[in-house]
């Protein structure tokens, strides 16, 4: 899991900031459903729970 924080900041000191997650696993199996934009994990480590 990594993660990427971006913080931007003006001349008048207003900032903002975006982080988002990214997950690498050369092994398991992620797809998207493109119709409904839903996330479906088909499979997962054992230890982790899932």
């Amino acid at each position: 899991m990594y993660s990427v924080l971006v913080r931007v900041r003006d001349n008048a000191n207003n900032s903002r900031t975006a982080r988002r997650f990214v997950l690498y696993d050369a092994t398991s199996s992620i797809t998207l459903n493109t119709e409904t934009a839903k996330l479906y994990i088909s499979s997962a480590k054992e230890e982790t729970g899932y």
